[in-house]
C-alpha cells in the first residue's frame, strides 16, 4: 500500500503481487484530472502493469477544496483468494 501511486513498477520489480495507492483522488476537478493523468502511471481505477495488479482509489475526502467534479468518493472492497490447495 503506498499513499500516492509513484512506485508501481518498482513494486512489480520487486515481485508484488498487488499495488494500492491513493493520494490523487482522481483528480478531483478540471482541470486537476488532465494534470494528474499526466504525472502518474496511474491515476485511477485498476489494471495490470508489467507484472502487478494495482489499483488507485479516487478515495473518499478530498484535498483544499471540499468538492468534486471529477470522480465520485469511493471505498474499494477487494477480495482476496489464495490459489493454493
Amino acid at each position: 500500500m503506498d499513499h500516492e501511486p509513484l512506485r508501481i513498477r518498482e513494486a512489480a520489480k520487486k515481485g508484488y503481487d498487488l499495488y494500492l495507492g491513493g493520494h490523487t483522488h482522481g483528480g478531483q476537478f478540471f482541470p486537476v484530472t488532465w494534470i494528474t493523468d499526466r504525472m502518474y502511471l496511474l491515476n485511477y481505477g485498476s489494471r495490470r502493469i508489467d507484472s502487478i495488479d494495482a489499483v488507485v482509489s479516487s478515495g473518499y475526502g478530498s484535498w483544499g477544496f471540499p468538492f468534486r467534479t471529477g470522480p465520485s468518493p469511493e471505498i474499494v472492497m477487494i477480495e482476496i483468494e489464495s490459489n493454493k490447495t
